[in-house]
């Protein structure tokens, strides 16, 4: 019996170890041979919208001024906006640069 109460002793080191130290080892070694970036997540970035979805939709009889703006990446910067971030926390210094150098530009 003595001769196993030492790997039971160990057994909780052991078990940490592999916890925080190889799996993540063993994670970013798999997710070194994906296209996986930290911006885009474990999803990878896909898009929920594809165009194809959009087609079918405009097939569907949905109005395609609205579905080629839904397809469409755009912005707005404007002052209802930037007070809307304000309210929302976001810092002063941010909000002021956006202000300075984009305010009205989409």
């Amino acid at each position: 019996m003595s001769a196993k109460l030492g790997y039971i002793f160990i057994a909780p080191a052991l078990a940490l170890v592999v916890l925080f130290f190889l799996a993540p080892v063993l994670m970013t070694g798999v997710f070194s041979m994906t296209n996986m970036s930290t911006a885009t997540g474990i999803t990878g970035g896909s898009y929920q919208i594809t165009p194809s979805v959009l087609t079918q939709l405009g097939d569907q009889g949905f109005d395609r001024k609205i579905l080629k703006r839904i397809g469409s990446e755009s912005y707005s910067i404007s002052e209802k906006g930037l007070l809307a971030a304000t309210k929302a926390d976001v810092k002063t210094e941010l909000v002021e640069e956006l202000r300075e150098r984009y305010l009205g530009e989409t």
